[in-house]
């Protein structure tokens, strides 16, 4: 496994939210698997997981972007990505960690960034059809991007 390559989950326990953990988890099942896969809570901890790696993957639940199930991909820095809402109550937004870490100097060479967009992620909500159906591709479309990469 290499530790150049990581993808990180931004999740949380409530509904639709759980997406980008439950992406992680796939894609820490993986047959012969060469990259870290974290899970996180807030977009803030990623900068916690950011030493030795020069390709960083992020999926996180998101609402702005079209209708629930459907999944964006965008490589950082984009301008649309800014006008989006990721799920959940965090203390600093994706897109301010991801400008923090730029300015700390601790951004990887390569950020790619999947949005799911999503219907609940209220506490005690289960998860959604819609949200569950995405899992599968987005973690497909990850790992097709990884060994892509990997070559």
């Amino acid at each position: 496994m290499s530790s150049s390559r990581c993808v990180i989950g931004v999740g949380s326990p409530h509904g639709d939210d759980q997406l980008g953990w439950l992406i992680a988890d796939r894609l820490s099942n993986q047959d012969g698997q060469r990259f870290k896969v974290e899970k996180v809570v807030t977009p803030l901890e990623i900068l916690d997981r950011l030493e030795n790696v020069d390709w960083l993957g992020i999926c996180d639940a998101c609402h702005g972007s079209g209708k629930s199930g459907t999944w964006n991909r965008w490589t950082w820095p984009d301008v649309e990505i800014i006008q989006q809402s990721f799920a959940g109550s965090h203390d600093f937004s994706l897109t301010a960690v991801l400008n923090l870490a730029a300015r700390l100097g601790r951004l990887p060479r390569t950020v790619v960034i999947w949005g799911v967009e999503v219907e609940n992620c209220q506490p005690s909500a289960a998860m959604s059809a819609t949200a569950l159906a995405s899992i599968e591709p987005v973690a497909d479309a990850i790992m097709q991007e990884l060994n892509n990469d990997c070559d």
